[in-house]
C-alpha cells in the first residue's frame, strides 16, 4: 500500500510538472512573439523613416537657399533700422545737452528774482528802531557811570540797562525776521516755476536717451546676428549640395536594408505567432480536462 501511494503520488507531480511545463511554455511563447512583433513594427518604421531624411536636407537646404536669397533685402532693412535708431540717439543727445545747459540757467533766474524780491518786512524802519534802541543804551550807561557798584542809583541804572539789552535783542530779531526775502511774490514764483519745469524736462531727456540708446545697441545685435545667421546657412548650402547624392544614396540604402529586414522579420513573426497559437492551444487542452484532473489528486491510503 505504502508502494502504491508512493507510485501515485510521483505521477502527480509528474503532471504537475508537465502542467508546469505548458504554462511556461505558452508564457515564453506570449513573450517571443512580442519581441517579435516589435522588432517588425520597429523594422517597418525604419522603412518609412529613411526618405524623411533626405525630405528634412532638401527641406533645409530650401531655407537655407531662400535665406541666402533674401539676405540683401534683409541686410539693407536692419542697416536702415540701425541708422534710424542711430539718429534717434543723436537727437536725444542734443535734447539732452540743452536740457542740461538750460538748468543752470533757470536755477540764475530764481536767485535772480529771490535777490530782487521785497522782504518780508519794513527793514529801515526796524533798523532805525534798533539804532534808537542802541544809542539809549549808550546814554544809560553814560548816566549809570556815575554811581558806585552796589549802590542803589547804581543797581537801578543797572536794571534800566538790562531792560533796554532785552529791548534791542527783541529789536534785532524782528529786523532779522523782516529781512527775509518774499518768496511767495508773482515773479518768484513764477521763476521757480520755470526751474520746476526745466527739471523735469532734463529727466525726461535722459529717460528719452536712455531708451533710444538701448535701441540702438538691440537694432546693432540684431544686425550682427542676422549677418551670422546669414553665412551660417551659406555654409549649410555648400555643405547640403555638397552632401545630397550622399545623403540620397544613404537613405535608399537604409530603406531597402530595413525592407529586407521587414521581410525576415515578418516571417520570423509568423512562426512565432503559429508557435504561440500553439502554445495556446496545449493550454487550452489542459484547462479543458485533456489531463485527467483525477489523476493530480493523491488516492487516500488504505488501513
Amino acid at each position: 500500500e505504502q508502494t502504491t501511494t508512493q507510485i501515485a503520488t510521483s505521477k502527480v507531480e509528474i503532471e504537475r510538472w508537465k502542467v508546469g511545463q505548458v504554462l511556461q511554455s505558452a508564457h515564453n511563447a506570449r513573450r517571443t512573439l512580442a519581441e517579435k512583433q516589435a522588432q517588425y513594427d520597429q523594422f517597418v518604421q525604419a522603412v518609412k523613416d529613411a526618405p524623411l531624411v533626405v525630405e528634412k536636407a532638401r527641406n533645409d537646404l530650401s531655407g537655407a537657399e531662400k535665406s541666402v536669397t533674401e539676405a540683401p533685402a534683409k541686410t539693407q532693412e536692419k542697416e536702415a533700422l540701425l541708422a534710424k535708431a542711430q539718429e534717434a540717439v543723436d537727437a536725444a543727445k542734443q535734447a539732452l545737452t540743452a536740457a542740461e545747459a538750460a538748468v543752470p540757467e533757470k536755477e540764475a533766474a530764481v536767485k535772480a528774482a529771490i535777490d530782487a524780491a521785497p522782504t518780508v518786512g519794513n527793514v529801515p524802519d526796524l533798523t532805525k528802531k534798533l539804532e534808537e534802541r542802541n544809542a539809549e543804551l549808550v546814554k544809560l550807561r553814560e548816566a549809570r557811570a556815575p554811581f558806585t557798584a552796589g549802590t542803589p542809583e547804581y543797581v537801578e541804572a543797572n536794571t534800566k540797562m538790562t531792560a533796554k539789552r532785552v529791548e534791542i535783542t527783541q529789536a534785532q530779531a524782528a529786523l532779522t525776521a523782516a529781512s527775509e526775502k518774499n518768496l511767495g511774490v508773482p515773479a518768484v514764483k513764477a521763476a521757480q516755476a520755470e526751474a520746476t519745469k526745466t527739471s523735469e524736462t532734463l529727466d525726461k531727456a535722459r529717460r528719452e536717451a536712455k531708451a533710444v540708446a538701448a535701441n540702438a545697441v538691440a537694432a546693432a545685435k540684431a544686425l550682427a546676428q542676422f549677418r551670422k545667421d546669414i553665412e551660417a546657412a551659406a555654409q549649410l548650402v555648400t555643405k547640403l549640395q555638397k552632401d545630397m547624392p550622399e545623403i540620397v544614396k544613404n537613405s535608399q540604402v537604409q530603406k531597402t536594408q530595413a525592407e529586407q529586414a521587414v521581410v525576415a522579420a515578418a516571417r520570423e513573426l509568423e512562426t512565432a505567432k503559429a508557435e504561440a497559437e500553439k502554445r495556446r492551444a496545449d493550454y487550452e487542452t489542459l484547462k479543458s480536462g485533456g489531463t485527467k484532473a483525477a489523476s493530480l489528486s493523491v488516492p487516500p491510503s488504505k488501513s
